[in-house]
């Protein structure tokens, strides 16, 4: 979960105008990688003040396993491509990364074989491109 607020003080002159977002949700709805917010605030006297803050949502292969299972319909299918994530942090653990990729292919192959089935098409896209960036 992402819980990020802001609020612009000014125990002088007192604010006279500021930009504050605010980033709040699942991190899955932010998608994986940097993401940056930028507050600027002016007080009355007219000085100009910006605060940036970056957050990072990153994927993991237990995150990863954890929303497959969330998504899923059936255990068994989960627990499938589970096993797969599982076969591709051991193999990335041990710098194998060709066969982290390969078992990473296999899970999205056998993730697109179960759209419309166990996976609703958005949900399968989610996935798949949760898993490229593991």
């Amino acid at each position: 979960m992402v819980d990020i607020s802001c609020q612009a003080t000014d125990s002088l002159s007192g604010v006279s105008s500021s930009t504050c977002p605010e980033a709040m949700g699942a991190g899955l709805d932010f998608g994986p990688g940097t993401h940056t917010l930028t507050a600027m605030a002016t007080d009355r006297a007219g000085n100009t003040t910006t605060s940036i803050t970056s957050f990072i949502v990153a994927v993991t292969y237990d995150s990863l396993c954890a929303l497959t299972h969330e998504y899923a319909s059936g255990d068994g299918v989960a627990n499938g491509l589970c096993a797969k994530l599982q076969a591709a942090a051991a193999a990335a653990e041990q710098g194998r990364d060709t066969a982290a990729q390969n078992n990473l292919t296999a899970y999205r192959n056998q993730l697109e074989a179960q759209v419309g089935k166990a996976f609703t098409p958005a949900q399968a896209e989610l996935l798949a491109e949760l898993s490229r960036a593991l």
